[in-house]
């Protein structure tokens, strides 16, 4: 005869117990823990920097960019070598025209509040534009910007503490633990070979066909009378509009300093509309704005449209020659007062340095540690001559 079958044993009542966590795992979120207490400042083995910081047009003002603006920043270190930060802009393109596409727009208006007659713009007009533009934009605006890294600031030292970083991903109940820094055993050497990289400045224009994935939104139209369409970006209702044709470099000739044998003749400047645009789509406004120049910047009763904007893009006699060749004048060169959009960024990777990052029109390479100076440059007595200094000064 079998013998009877054994009967399951009875189940615990309530809930499973959760799995505790090990002796190490409860380590580490201690670790954890007080780093969110008490985080690591510049000058601790455990601080790093925010390396990637992602805008989206819902970002809250205070995280936004210069002006308000809205871009990816990316940080990367190189070492020994400077630093990368790399601003991305994802602009969505939206035609405006005629067709069912287009919103059934007939008429259009300019920057001036010209209104102007629109035709169709076909699939292949708006790949093609949309391809030029990237390519305009980033080859004006990867010229060789930098930014110097303040005298007071030693994060960013190699070889030190702060450098030198290696992610690793550390149990924490089952899992990795994210963005935690684990030093390298590298202290900074006192023989005089420890350098200060300072951050290279590059900007990487994009287009795409995803509005959700986008920074900003341009509006495309092919305006075919009157002549003249002024394209422009706005932050009101009207938004950014520019002409789908206007591909091409726009010549103007520039009143200068009347030191110069120029001032007889005007210098002649060429610019493309993109860069330009782009400028104030990273939030830079009109060079004679952003150096503040004093007088008849906006038209009114005293100041005609034509003076207020030879004041605001730089084509006045008073004015230095390099106002007017700007490129947020009337010329297509990239000074290092155009490294505001940059600036912004670096002070909200790294939050915890209160000095300024000095911005330099050219790649300065890293400096030795031991030939800095200990007093924090200002922008208007920094050695990198960039525009700064003529801050309301005209």
């Amino acid at each position: 005869m079998a013998p009877p079958a054994k009967r399951p044993a009875p189940r615990p009542h309530g809930k499973p117990q959760p799995k505790q966590p090990t002796v190490q795992q409860q380590q580490w979120q201690q670790i954890q823990d007080d780093l969110l207490k008490d985080p690591p400042g510049p000058a601790d083995k455990g601080w790093v920097p925010q390396m990637n910081i992602l805008r989206t047009r819902n970002s809250a003002r205070s995280e936004r960019g210069l002006g308000n603006s809205v871009y990816d920043s990316h940080l990367k270190f190189n070492g020994a070598d400077n630093l990368e930060l790399t601003l991305v802009l994802r602009i969505f393109f939206m035609r405006i025209d005629p067709s069912p596409r287009g919103g059934y727009r007939d008429v259009g208006l300019d920057g001036n509040g010209v209104m102007y007659k629109l035709e169709e713009i076909s699939d292949q007009e708006l790949a093609d534009f949309r391809k030029e533009a990237c390519r305009q934009a980033n080859e004006v605006w990867n010229g060789g910007l930098c930014l110097v890294t303040p005298n007071d600031f030693v994060g960013f030292d190699w070889p030190s503490h702060a450098n030198g970083k290696a992610s690793v991903g550390m149990p924490h109940f089952g899992g990795p633990t994210p963005n935690l820094a684990v030093n390298f055993d590298m202290s900074r050497l006192d023989d005089g070979r420890a350098v200060r990289p300072n951050v290279n400045c590059s900007l990487r224009v994009e287009a795409t066909e995803n509005f959700a994935a986008s920074h900003t939104t341009v509006f495309l139209m092919a305006p075919s009378h009157p002549k003249d369409f002024v394209s422009y970006c706005s932050q009101s209702a009207r938004g950014n509009t520019w002409d789908i044709h206007d591909t091409g470099v726009h010549r103007k000739t520039v009143k200068q300093d009347p030191a110069f044998l120029s001032t007889f003749f005007g210098e002649k400047i060429g610019q493309r509309m993109v860069p330009h645009e782009v400028g104030h789509l990273l939030g830079l406004e009109h060079i004679g704005l952003h150096l503040k120049v004093g007088q008849c910047v906006y038209q009114s009763d005293q100041c005609s449209r034509e003076e207020a904007s030879g004041g605001q893009y730089g084509n006045r006699a008073n004015l230095p020659m390099w106002f007017g060749r700007d490129i947020m004048g009337l010329g297509s060169v990239v000074h290092a007062c155009n490294a505001a959009p940059w600036m912004a960024a670096m002070s909200q990777h790294v939050r915890e340095c209160s000095s300024p990052w000095i911005p330099a029109g050219v790649r300065i390479p890293p400096r030795r540690v031991k030939d800095i100076p200990s007093i924090p440059y200002t922008l208007q007595n920094s050695p990198y001559q960039g525009g700064f200094q003529e801050v309301g000064k005209y």
